[in-house]
């Protein structure tokens, strides 16, 4: 009964942000928490519809969210590189070393199983996407920078993810880094030229 009174309230809220247009900006928030009720207090909800395993979802939708972003982004945003090389050095360098190593940390720390240890340092070890940039425009922050930092990282992830994975994830699971190699390239490059390509057909004259 609690979980429904939360859901259906958070819900309510959410859909009120919408019409409001002092209060729009944090629409896209409040819809999160609404999923993330309905997760939490309705697990069995996300695990199988009609008796058929939501895990099969998994992939597609990734790969669905990813062309996405790769709609969003253009040559423009990878050649910005060149013109602020270092502060996209610096993201980077964080990005990739404290915060894989953040994970494993909390992962050691909290003594979790050995799967959900390894999941935590995976969250550590991908590269930024949508969301971050969604966070940085509400934040007022350098959108040109954030969104050419989510390119780039997404670019280096198939190597960088996988070997992190392998130093840090290694001793707790078994782990393959080809394996993973490949996945993340079938998963979030190959959508991310896709969507590249459609960026370049549809709007070509706005990002070129």
């Amino acid at each position: 009964m609690l979980g429904a009174v939360v859901v259906i309230a958070l819900s309510g809220l959410a859909a009120a942000s919408m019409s409001q247009a002092q209060f729009k900006r944090y629409s896209f928030t409040l819809w999160v928490f609404v999923f993330v009720a309905a997760s939490m207090f309705f697990p069995a909800g996300f695990g199988s519809w009609l008796g058929a395993d939501l895990k099969i979802l998994i992939v597609p939708l990734i790969q669905v969210i990813t062309f996405g972003m790769g709609t969003t982004l253009s040559a423009h945003d990878f050649g910005r590189v060149f013109t602020m090389p270092w502060p996209v050095f610096i993201g980077m360098f964080l990005q990739y070393t404290i915060m894989p190593f953040v994970g494993f940390g909390i992962a050691t720390l909290l003594q979790f199983e050995p799967e959900v240890a390894a999941g935590i340092v995976l969250i550590g070890s991908v590269p930024g996407g949508v969301a971050s940039n969604l966070i940085n425009y509400l934040a007022g922050a350098n959108g040109a920078l954030s969104v050419t930092m989510t390119a780039v990282s997404t670019l280096i992830s198939p190597v960088l993810t996988p070997f992190w994975m392998k130093v840090l994830a290694g001793r707790m699971i078994p782990f393959g880094f080809l394996k993973m190699m490949l996945e993340i390239i079938n998963m979030i490059i190959v959508p991310i030229v896709a969507g590249l390509a459609a960026n370049r057909i549809l709007y070509s004259r706005k990002s070129f």
